[in-house]
């Protein structure tokens, strides 16, 4: 294993919005969380989230029996805890308190790698706005001196998310208010029926469409991840169906830009319309170009025969 300055963090799509949503759940209170994984090589896996409370985050009782609850259940599948989740109570605050700092070190003395993740709600308000692939959080590690440090200047540096597209699924999972849904042990210890492993979180629903857009990079994966969803009964988008099979023979980034349409439901020709009447013409000749070049038609009820013709 290398020194703590070389390791990289890796949070999976589940974990990471798990923890986001139950920010956004308890919007006007500080929150936490732990994170549970494992280390191979230089890289710390995050493989879940568990959310731990909204009220009295320091109170050291139900800490401990919530901490004992979850090392015994995570443990039994081979993974423990490595780190710990923050959200403070103001969202402009983005300074690592002292409860932070206590637990972290409690976790560290166990798993050495243990880092803290601070939520950055100037990131998670930017979100909606840009493209951003980056998690929403700031990244601390126990330095030399048994001090909690950022890692980089924003606290970006060395942590990732495994899928690529958790940050267009988490604005989804936002936009349908699922974080009314996330319980945590202060949940459970006021309800015991209310289960603090939130199984039916991520089961509703799965977003293939991120999938499909941003998760396969040849034809023959968008083939394979087809006939997955189809054997595992995920529910599809209506659009991706058999005849998007019939276009596997284009280039995969022409590929993914159609099933982006047909999944906002909206036709070639009248993006063409609006990209030929505003300010880029010119994307429009290059769109068309290709579209030609491929033997990809228009819908001539939604593309003017006089745009063709101009085109």
């Amino acid at each position: 294993m290398g020194g703590i300055g070389e390791l990289r963090y890796e949070i999976s799509q589940n974990a990471y919005i798990k923890l986001v949503l139950h920010s956004l759940k308890h919007k006007t209170s500080a929150i936490n969380g732990v994170f549970l994984g494992s280390s191979c090589d230089d890289v710390v896996q995050i493989i879940d989230s568990v959310p731990l409370f909204h009220n009295h985050l320091g109170l050291l009782p139900p800490l401990e029996i919530s901490l004992i609850m979850i090392e015994e259940y995570y443990a039994a599948r081979g993974l423990g805890i490595v780190g710990y989740f923050h959200a403070n109570e103001r969202s402009d605050d983005v300074e690592l308190g002292n409860v932070a700092k206590n637990i972290g070190d409690h976790i560290y003395r166990y798993f050495p790698q243990a880092a803290i993740l601070l939520l950055d709600n100037k990131k998670l308000e930017a979100l909606p706005k840009g493209k951003d692939r980056l998690p929403v959080m700031r990244l601390y590690t126990r330095d030399a001196s048994k001090n909690w440090k950022l890692a980089g200047s924003d606290g970006g540096c060395g942590l990732t998310t495994k899928e690529p597209a958790a940050n267009a699924v988490l604005l989804d999972y936002i936009s349908s208010k699922k974080w009314e849904d996330v319980v945590d042990f202060d949940d459970h210890l006021d309800d015991i029926t209310k289960d603090w492993l939130n199984p039916e979180l991520f089961n509703h629903v799965i977003f293939s469409l991120y999938l499909l857009i941003y998760n396969f990079n040849t034809q023959l994966e968008l083939k394979q991840l087809h006939a997955l969803l189809v054997k595992t009964n995920t529910p599809l988008y209506p659009p991706f169906n058999q005849s998007c099979l019939c276009l596997c023979s284009l280039p995969v980034h022409l590929l993914r830009f159609l099933i982006f349409l047909k999944c906002l439901r909206l036709p070639l020709g009248t993006l063409l319309i609006r990209f030929a009447g505003g300010d880029c013409p010119s994307t429009a000749l290059l769109l068309f170009h290709e579209m030609r070049l491929f033997n990809v038609l228009l819908d001539t009820f939604t593309c003017p025969q006089s745009l063709s013709e101009t085109i």
